[in-house]
C-alpha cells in the first residue's frame, strides 16, 4: 500500500475509478424494466452514486459530484414510490455525469480570504455513518471528506492533507487499518487520528498508542460526540498554547531549560528571583511549573505548599528539579504537592518528553473541568473565573467591562416539538456562532441549559448590545432541522457594564438578568442594556408568532 506522490497520479486514478462506478451505474439503469431485480438495482445504484458524489466533490469535481447527487435522488426515489424514473431521464443523467467527469479538476478547497475550515477524512465503507458524520459536520462547519476504501483515503490525504481522521475498524478492510497508520507515521503525517470500533481488541489499542496520535471511541455514539471527540483533540494537544515558568536562581540553569524546551515551541517564563513569585504567576498564568528546591532566602518546597494553598493553582503541575536523590527528601517534596521531579542536571531527551506528556496530561483534564461537554465553550466555573480576572484588570486599567447573559426564546417548545435532538443541535449551533463571531479574548460560555454568558473587556454595554443584535441578525436566517420540519430559532439578551450597573460580578450579573427580563417582557427576540432599556430592541415577530412557527 503506498501513497500516490503526484497529483498527477491522484487524477489518474480517480478517473479510472470513476469510469467503473459509472459502468457499473449504466448496468444497473440497464436492469430497472425487470421488476424482481428492481429493489435490488435501485439499492445498488443509489449506493453508487452517493460514494461517486463524495468522491467526485473530494477530488475537485464539483460538476460531477451535483450530477452524481441527482442520479442519487433518482434512485432514491424509484425506492420510495415516488415514482420510478424513466430509463431516458436517467440515460440522460448519466451522460451528465459522464460529461462532468470529463472536465478538469477545481482543486481550490476554500474561498479567497476565507478561514480554512477544519478538514475531516472520515474512512469507511458504511453511508449510513457517511450520512450521521456529515450531517453534524455541517453543523460545525467542517469541511467533510469521505473514502470508502483504504487506496482512496490514502490519495484523499495527499490531495487535501485533513486535519483529523475518523478510521471505522467495521469496514470490511478494517484488518489492514493499522498497516494505514503505520504508513501514514511513515511518511510524516501526524493526523490525529480517531478509531470507530464496537469492542476495541487490547492488541490493537497497543498497536495504535505506538503510532501515537490515535484514539479509541464507541462506533455507536451520536455524530455530535464523535466530532466532540476530534476537535478537543486538536485543541488540547496543541503545543504552542502552553505557558511554563521556571524558577531558579541560577540563570545559567535557567538558559539551559529555555533551550531544552524551544524545540517545543513552549512559551517559558523564567525567573531568579522566588520573592518574584507570586507576581510572575498572574503574569504569565503558567501550564506547569519548575522549581529548584535550594534558593536563597525561599526555597522551592516553600513556594509550593504556597501553590497547593491557593484554589486556583491547586491543580497545575508542579516539577523539581534538584541533585537531592535521598528517600526523605523526594518525601519531603511530594508532601509539599509536587507531581515529579528531575535530578540536575537533567539528560534533555527525559526531560523535554516528561514536561510534555506532563502538559497534555494537565490539558486534558483541564478542558474536562472547564468546558461544557455538549457545546464544547467555556463552563460556568471557568468562565466565572476569567471574569474575575477581566473585573480586576479592568479596576486597575480603569477600563469598562461588559457582561450579557442570553437566553434561546421558547427553548422549551422546542424540544417538544422537535426533540432534544433538535434542541442539541440549535445550543451547539449557537455557541458556534458565538465562538466566530465574539473576539478571542471574550469569554462565552454556556451559563446553564439554554442560557449563555458573554463577558467583553474594554466594550460598553451599547457596543456589545451591537454586537449581539448583529449575532441575532445572523440567527434568525438560520434554519434547523427537526426530524420531517424546519424551524427557526432567536433568542433575548440582557447587557450590563462595570462599573456603571456594578463594580462585582454578582453585581453585574444582575443587573444583566434584569434586563434580560425586560427583553422577555418586551416580546423577547431582542437585546437590551441595563438602564437603556428603550431602542435597544430589534423586532422580528411576536412571541406568539414565533410560538407558533416552532
Amino acid at each position: 500500500m503506498t501513497i500516490p506522490r503526484s497529483m498527477g497520479e491522484l487524477y489518474f486514478e480517480f478517473r479510472r475509478g470513476a469510469a467503473r462506478q459509472l459502468e457499473e451505474i449504466k448496468a444497473v439503469v440497464g436492469v430497472l424494466a425487470d421488476p424482481e431485480k428492481r429493489p435490488d438495482a435501485l439499492e445498488e445504484g443509489r449506493r453508487l452514486a452517493r460514494a461517486l458524489a463524495a468522491s467526485a466533490e473530494t477530488h475537485g469535481f464539483p460538476a460531477a459530484s451535483l450530477a452524481a447527487r441527482e442520479l442519487e435522488l433518482a434512485f432514491q426515489g424509484g425506492q420510495q414510490q415516488a415514482g420510478l424514473p424513466r430509463a431516458d431521464d436517467l440515460t440522460l443523467l448519466v451522460d451528465d455525469l459522464g460529461n462532468a467527469l470529463m472536465q478538469l479538476p477545481q482543486l481550490s478547497l476554500s474561498r479567497p480570504g476565507a478561514s480554512p475550515a477544519h478538514q475531516v477524512l472520515l474512512v469507511s465503507d458504511d453511508p449510513s455513518l457517511h450520512e450521521r458524520l456529515a450531517g453534524a459536520s455541517q453543523l460545525r462547519r467542517l469541511t467533510f471528506h469521505w473514502a470508502a476504501t483504504l487506496n482512496a483515503a490514502l490519495g484523499t490525504i495527499e490531495l487535501v492533507r485533513p486535519d483529523s481522521i475518523i478510521l471505522d475498524l467495521a469496514m470490511q478492510e478494517g484488518h489492514a487499518a493499522v498497516e494505514m497508520l503505520h504508513l501514514l507515521r511513515r511518511e510524516h503525517l501526524q493526523v490525529p487520528v480517531l478509531i470507530l470500533q464496537e469492542r476495541p481488541s487490547l492488541q490493537c489499542r497497543i498497536e495504535a498508542a505506538k503510532l501515537g496520535s490515535c484514539r479509541f471511541t464507541a462506533r455507536d455514539q451520536k455524530a455530535d460526540a464523535i466530532l466532540s471527540k476530534i476537535l478537543m483533540r486538536e485543541s488540547r494537544l496543541t503545543p504552542g498554547v502552553s505557558k511554563i515558568l521556571a524558577i531558579d536562581d541560577d540563570p545559567v540553569f535557567l538558559g539551559l531549560i529555555e533551550k531544552y524546551l524551544a524545540t517545543q515551541d513552549l512559551a517559558v517564563t523564567c525567573l531568579t528571583d522566588p520573592a518574584d513569585f507570586l507576581e510572575a504567576l498572574e503574569t504569565s498564568a503558567p501550564d506547569l511549573i519548575i522549581l529548584d528546591w535550594e534558593m536563597p532566602g525561599i526555597n522551592g518546597v516553600e513556594l509550593c505548599r504556597v501553590l497547593r494553598a491557593e484554589p486556583e493553582w491547586a491543580q497545575t503541575p508542579v516539577f523539581f528539579v534538584t541533585s537531592r536523590k535521598d528517600p526523605a527528601s523526594l518525601q519531603e517534596i511530594y508532601a509539599a504537592g509536587a507531581d515529579d521531579y528531575i535530578t540536575k542536571p537533567p539528560i534533555p531527551e527525559e526531560f523535554v518528553t516528561r514536561v510534555v506528556n506532563r502538559l497534555r496530561r494537565a490539558s486534558t483534564y483541564r478542558h474536562l473541568s472547564e468546558s461544557d461537554w455538549l457545546t464544547g465553550i467555556a463552563n460556568r466555573r471557568r468562565a466565572s473565573q476569567v471574569v474575575e480576572k477581566y473585573l480586576a484588570l479592568a479596576s486597575r486599567q480603569s477600563q469598562p467591562l461588559s457582561c450579557a447573559l442570553l437566553d434561546l426564546d421558547y427553548f422549551k417548545i422546542v424540544n417538544d416539538q422537535h426533540g432534544h435532538a433538535g434542541g442539541d443541535r440549535v445550543l451547539c449551533r449557537l455557541a458556534e456562532l458565538l465562538r466566530t463571531e465574539m473576539r478571542t479574548e471574550d469569554v462565552v460560555a454556556r451559563w446553564g441549559g439554554e442560557e449563555f454568558l458573554i463577558c467583553a473587556y474594554d466594550t460598553t454595554a451599547d457596543k456589545l448590545a451591537r454586537r449581539l443584535e448583529q449575532l441575532l441578525a445572523k440567527l434568525r436566517e438560520e434554519v434547523f432541522q427537526g426530524g420531517s420540519r424546519e424551524f427557526r430559532v432567536t433568542f433575548s439578551a440582557g447587557v450590563a457594564e462595570y462599573p456603571a450597573h456594578g463594580t462585582t460580578f454578582s453585581e453585574l450579573l444582575r443587573a444583566a438578568d434584569e434586563a434580560l427580563y425586560v427583553a422577555k417582557n418586551k416580546g423577547r427576540n431582542c437585546v437590551v442594556a441595563a438602564d437603556r432599556q428603550s431602542g435597544s430592541k430589534t423586532e422580528l415577530m411576536s412571541g406568539s408568532e414565533h410560538s407558533e412557527r416552532l
